[in-house]
């Protein structure tokens, strides 16, 4: 996950301004969607794969490649929520330290402050079904390991490009749009974390029909 957001660190925001000066809005959106897409399919995949090729996690049960799925979405969220937390404990402890923020930031976090209780659920429900992508997408390159099947990691790529495809385009409807489209941002979300629970169940119930062990007690 590092290489992702050293990434937005360093080089997303020049390629985001580039095609914004240089392009219109819509290919300006298609354009950085497809390049966020990409970044979050090829680094996060290919992550997975070289944990399972290297560190033996192909010979994982069922269950365990879950679970592996799942700690990876969970230290996802950590990552994310770190910073958030160390900048209100930052403000809490020297409350100075709000003065000293360029205009337009101060302004940014005044908003965020200012939100209504009734957007905290947006990040909530993003995380969910995040999740449930993140399992889809890792049992796809599990299955793809144990059977030498590169059209399965592909899928994975494929379906990790197609949900993190749509956030520029969610960024933009949140920036124009204000708190009113939080939770509109989050369908695609929604639908792709569905889509990525019937996949999963389709794959643990493949393995199963094939004899694939997914039990630690068989």
């Amino acid at each position: 996950m590092t290489p992702k957001y050293l990434m937005d660190l360093y080089i997303t925001p020049g390629i985001a301004t580039w095609v914004f000066t240089r392009l219109g809005l819509v290919a300006a959106l298609l354009g950085l969607g497809v390049y966020v897409g990409l970044r979050t399919g090829l680094l996060e995949s290919a992550l997975v794969l070289l944990a399972f090729k290297r560190e033996g996690l192909n010979d994982l049960k069922v269950e365990e490649a879950i679970a592996f799925a799942i700690g990876f979405g969970a230290l996802e969220a950590i990552f994310l929520g770190v910073p958030s937390l160390i900048q209100i404990a930052t403000f809490n402890l020297y409350p100075s330290t709000v003065e000293s923020l360029p205009l337009d930031q101060l302004m940014q976090i005044m908003a965020q402050l200012n939100a209504p209780t009734w957007v905290v659920g947006a990040p909530i429900i993003e995380r969910g079904f995040t999740m449930m992508a993140h399992v889809y997408a890792i049992l796809l390159i599990y299955r793809g390991v144990r059977d030498e099947d590169s059209r399965s990691v592909l899928m994975a790529v494929a379906y990790k490009s197609a949900l993190d495809a749509l956030v520029p385009y969610m960024q933009w409807l949140l920036s124009s749009g204000g708190f009113g489209m939080i939770y509109v941002v989050e369908v695609w979300v929604v639908f792709m974390g569905l889509v990525g629970l019937w996949g999963s169940r389709r794959i643990i119930k493949e393995m199963s029909n094939r004899g694939t062990p997914e039990s630690p007690d068989e």
